[in-house]
């Protein structure tokens, strides 16, 4: 090849430096020769602007494999952040399922317990009526206690009374019967303390 590329050249140089007329059959054949050459240069230069396109397209290519196994990485690595956020999601789903239960547990004893002291108030109101009862009552009770008092106190007074009364009965009936079994003889002194 380097033999025909020289020859060419010096045919080149030759020519140039020597210019003869060419003949028909020569001006034919250099159309030809020029038109193969024009039609050379364009295929070199459609071959040369094809090797850029694909260098370019090669680089273009070669950074979008970078980018897409940068882009598979960051989807492994958002596929694995997905799958813990499905599993705390999971999780916390149980949790607020089991906290949702706990409240409805919680809300029942609340209410039972909100029963339970309505019932304790109403109990408690009606224990405070029957201690007010009561204590009217005890009242009531303490004052026929305060007149019982006073009125055992007169009941006493007569109690003794007919008590002194009833000894001086008994010593008159011990005295008539003991003058009755002849025992004793009546005298008038004694009668009469």
């Amino acid at each position: 090849m380097a033999s025909t590329f020289n020859e060419s050249m010096f045919d080149f140089d030759l020519n140039f430096l020597h210019p003869t007329t060419p003949s028909d059959g020569q001006i034919n054949k250099f159309e030809k020769q020029r038109k193969a050459i024009l039609i050379v240069k364009k295929k070199t230069i459609a071959t040369d602007s094809l090797i850029k396109k694909y260098y370019e397209k090669k680089d273009l290519l070669d950074q979008t494999e970078k980018s897409l196994l940068t882009s598979k990485e960051e989807c492994k690595q958002i596929c694995i952040d997905y799958r813990k956020s499905m599993e705390t999601c999971s999780k916390l789903e149980n949790d607020m399922q089991i906290l949702q239960n706990v409240n409805k547990g919680l809300e029942s004893k609340c209410f039972q317990a909100e029963n339970q002291y309505a019932a304790a108030t109403s109990l408690t109101h009606q224990l405070q009526m029957l201690v007010k009862e009561q204590e009217t009552q005890i009242e009531s009770l303490s004052i026929e206690s305060g007149l019982l008092k006073s009125n055992s106190k007169e009941h006493e007074k007569k109690i003794s009374t007919l008590l002194k009364d009833n000894e001086v009965l008994l010593k008159h009936m011990c005295l008539a019967r003991n003058i009755i079994l002849g025992k004793r003889s009546l005298n008038i002194s004694p009668i009469l303390d």
